[in-house]
This record gives structure tokens, C-alpha cells and sequence, in this order.
């Protein structure tokens, strides 16, 4: 139960830094991103969208505030992946973050994040924000193979 409560906290952190990182640049940045180039070759489906926010973060020298406890996003990328591939249930990304990225699991405080300049953000609002921005994408990407747009493939992907 602890290892889950903690690997719980973890994949939080993680997604916060993400989002935090991303935030500060802008949208030409994000286009040129590795994380994004992955993206692109992964199926588009609500799960990559998780990996692409999980693989934002990179070195990100953010700090997780959770539950008062203070966490580097740069040491747990791993652990996150290993988690939402063995917990992700064909759930839509906002309501993965809602569900693990919002509230503490012990005392129900909201999780934080602690850019380098000490200023603190709502991970929930941060992530919801790269999400929207990844969504804006989309609505103009092409896809190469088919030449449709890549929201349409992924409301037709199946689960």
C-alpha cells in the first residue's frame, strides 16, 4: 500500500513538471520537441497523450510539493512511465489527471509545483493547459500517412 501511495505521488510529480516546463516556451519549441516527434509516431489515442506529457518534463529542475514534501521531477520519469502503463484503464487524459494528479491521496491537499523561481502553479491546471495546447495542435496537424487530421484518427481509434 505504501509503495502504491508513493509511486501514486511520483507519477503526479512527474506530469506536474511536465506541464511546468513546457508552460514557460513557446509553441515553435513544442513543435520542434523530441517528446512531440514521439507523439507523432505513436498512435494517437488519450494514452499517448499521458507518455507525451510524461516525456515534456526531460531534465526539468522542478520541484513536486506533495503533501509538504518536496520531490525533483528529473528522478522519476521511469517510475511514471512503469505506472501508467501498468494502471491506465482507456480513461481520457483529463480524467487521469483529475484522478491522479490533482489531490493528495493522505490528506487531500492539491499538488503543487515549484519552478526554479519558487513560484508554485496547480499541477491539475498546468497539465489541463499543455493538454489544451497539445489539443490545438492537432486540430491543424496533418497526418502524413492518410492525409486527415490526427483528431479525427484518434476519435476513430479503438480502444
Amino acid at each position: 500500500m505504501v509503495f502504491k501511495l508513493r509511486v501514486r505521488i511520483l507519477f503526479a510529480a512527474v506530469l506536474f513538471c511536465a506541464s511546468s516546463s513546457v508552460h514557460a516556451q513557446d509553441s515553435s519549441s513544442v513543435n520542434a520537441s523530441s517528446s512531440l516527434d514521439s507523439f507523432r509516431n505513436r498512435p494517437a489515442t488519450e494514452y499517448s497523450k499521458l507518455i507525451y506529457l510524461v516525456d515534456r518534463f526531460g531534465s526539468s529542475d522542478m520541484d513536486i510539493v506533495y503533501d509538504g514534501h518536496h520531490y525533483k521531477a528529473s528522478s522519476v520519469s521511469p517510475l511514471v512511465r512503469w505506472y501508467l502503463s501498468r494502471n491506465y484503464r482507456n480513461e481520457s487524459a483529463e480524467d487521469w489527471i483529475c484522478k491522479w494528479c490533482h489531490r493528495s491521496m493522505g490528506n487531500g491537499e492539491r499538488i503543487w509545483v515549484r519552478d526554479s523561481g519558487g513560484a508554485l502553479r496547480s499541477a491539475k491546471d498546468l497539465l489541463m493547459e499543455e493538454l489544451d495546447r497539445l489539443d490545438d495542435w492537432l486540430d491543424v496537424e496533418v497526418n502524413p500517412d492518410t492525409g486527415s487530421d490526427l483528431r479525427a484518427d484518434l476519435k476513430s481509434f479503438p480502444a
